[in-house]
C-alpha cells in the first residue's frame, strides 16, 4: 500500500483545493491525521457511510469509500457504482475499497473492478489499481504478467510496469512459472521486468532460466536521478545506482555507496571515484563516468540484470552457471564469472583460475582476476602471482594487482609466505 501514497497524498491535495470553501469537509496537513481520519471513517455506520458517500463534497465521498471497503458484502454494490464515476479521484478511492472487499469476500466482481482499474485511462487510478493486485489470484498474475511491458509512466517516473513488477514480488512464489514464462517474451522490457522480479523472489527453479538469458544482450534504457537532487530517484532509478553489486568495479559502482546518497551527484561521482584509486582500482572507467554524467542515462542489457538476478537467488545457482564458464560466447563466460564471485563460489577457484591463465578475451581474464578476490579462496594468492608474471594486457594486470591487494590486506601471511 505504501506504492499509493503519493497518489494518495495528490488526490487530497487536489479534493481540499476543489473544496477549501466547504466547511463540513473534514481537513488535514499531515499523512498521519489523514490516516486518523480514514479510520474514524472505518468505525461508522454503513448508513451514515452510504449517505456520505451521496455528498457533492469530494473528500466525503473518498473517505466514505473507504469506509464502506471494510464493511465486506454490504458495501460491494455502492463501490462498484462509485469505481465507474467520471471523476477519477472516486475511482481511485473505490479501486482501493474494492480490493479490502474482495479480500473479505472474494466475489470476483471485485476483481474484475481492480482489473478493470489497471487501464483507466487516468494514470493515478491505473497505478492504484495495479500496485493493489498483489494477490495470489492466477486472474491477478496473469494481468501483472501482461502490464510488464506497460510503460504509461505518471509524476516521479513511476511506470506501470515497475508497480506490476513489484506487485509480482509480493506475490512471491506462486507467481514464479509465470515469470519464467515471461523470460521467452519478445519484448524486451518484459524480460527485463520478469528477470529483476525473479531475482527479488529468489526462487532457485528461476536459477537455470534465468542461466539461459545470461547471453542476452537487448538493451534498456535507465535514467540517472537528476543531478541537483539524488534523493528524489524513483526506486527504479535507485536500482541503477546499485546495479553493479557483486566484483566488477565499473562506472555505475561509483554511484553505490549510499555514504554519497546526499552530495550533488557530479560531486558524489567524484569523491567516489577518489575513493576508488587510492583502493588502487585503475582499472575503472573514467571515460564511462563522464559519458553517464552527460548523458544522464545508460543502458544495461538483459543479460547484466540476469546476472545480479542470479547473484540473489545465491549459492544454489553454482551448478547452473559451472558449465556456462566454458561457453564459446565470451560475454556469456564474463557473466558466469562475475556471478561466481558475486556467490562466493569456492568451488570454482580452479575454472576461474584456469580462465584468468588461458582465456583469449581481455575482459574475461579480468573480470576473473576480480572474481577471486571476491571468492576469497587462499589458494587463489598463488594463482594470481603466476597469472600477473605471465600476463601481457596492462589493465587485466592492473585488476590482478587489485586483487592481489585485496588478499594482502586480508591474508598477509599468505602473500608474505610465513
Amino acid at each position: 500500500m505504501y506504492k499509493i501514497i503519493s497518489a494518495v497524498i495528490l488526490l487530497v491535495s487536489v479534493s481540499l483545493m476543489t473544496c477549501s470553501n466547504i466547511v463540513a469537509a473534514p481537513t488535514w496537513t499531515t499523512y498521519g491525521a489523514y490516516k486518523k481520519i480514514v479510520e474514524d471513517y472505518k468505525r461508522k455506520d454503513t448508513s451514515v457511510l452510504l449517505h456520505d458517500l451521496q455528498s457533492k463534497d469530494p473528500i466525503d465521498r473518498q473517505l466514505a469509500a473507504l469506509g464502506l471497503g471494510t464493511k465486506g458484502r454490504e458495501g460491494l454494490e455502492p463501490l462498484l457504482a462509485l469505481s465507474k464515476s467520471s471523476y477519477y479521484g472516486d475511482r481511485f478511492y473505490a479501486i482501493s475499497a474494492l480490493f479490502d472487499v474482495y479480500q473479505s469476500t472474494h466475489d470476483e466482481r471485485t476483481l474484475e473492478a481492480v482489473i478493470r482499474g489497471t487501464k483507466d485511462s487516468n494514470i493515478i487510478v491505473a497505478l492504484g489499481a495495479t500496485g493493489n493486485l498483489d494477490i495470489n489470484d492466477p486472474k491477478a498474475i496473469n494481468v501483472l504478467i501482461e502490464l510488464l511491458g506497460d510503460e504509461r509512466s505518471g509524476s516521479g517516473n513511476c511506470r506501470i510496469q515497475d508497480y506490476a513488477a513489484d506487485a509480482l514480488v509480493k506475490i512471491g512464489k506462486p507467481a514464479v512459472d509465470s515469470l519464467i514464462a515471461a523470460l521467452k517474451n519478445k519484448d524486451p522490457q518484459v524480460r527485463y521486468q520478469a528477470v529483476k522480479a525473479l531475482g527479488e523472489i529468489k526462487d532457485e527453479k528461476a536459477a537455470t532460466p534465468l542461466a539461459n538469458l545470461l547471453g542476452d544482450k537487448a538493451a534498456i534504457s535507465l535514467r540517472l536521478p537528476d543531478k541537483n537532487n539524488p534523493l528524489s530517484a524513483t526506486s527504479n532509478e535507485m536500482e541503477a545506482i546499485n546495479l553493479q553489486r557483486s566484483i566488477a568495479p565499473t562506472s555505475a559502482d561509483y554511484l553505490r555507496d549510499y555514504k554519497y546518497a546526499r552530495e550533488p551527484l557530479p560531486t558524489a561521482m567524484y569523491h567516489r571515484q577518489s575513493d576508488g584509486m587510492v583502493e588502487g582500482a585503475g582499472i575503472l572507467a573514467k571515460n564511462a563516468i563522464n559519458w553517464m554524467l552527460e548523458k544522464r542515462s545508460y543502458k544495461v542489457s538483459i543479460g547484466e540484470e540476469a546476472r545480479i538476478a542470479l547473484v540473489n537467488i545465491g549459492s544454489p545457482v553454482t551448478e547452473h552457471i559451472a558449465p556456462l564458464l566454458k561457453s564459446d560466447d565470451s560475454y556469456i563466460r564474463y557473466g558466469a564469472i562475475y556471478i561466481a564471485g558475486g556467490i562466493k563460489a569456492v568451488s570454482l577457484t580452479g575454472t576461474i583460475a584456469d580462465i584468468l591463465k588461458n582465456d583469449n578475451d581481455p575482459e574475461v581474464r579480468k573480470a576473473a582476476a576480480l572474481s577471486l578476490a571476491e571468492i576469497g579462496d587462499n589458494r587463489a594468492v598463488k594463482y594470481l602471482n603466476e597469472a600477473q608474471a605471465a600476463e601481457k594486457k596492462k589493465d587485466v594486470k592492473d585488476a590482478i594487482e587489485y586483487s592481489i591487494g585485496k588478499f594482502k590486506n586480508a591474508l598477509p601471511t599468505v602473500i608474505e609466505g610465513n
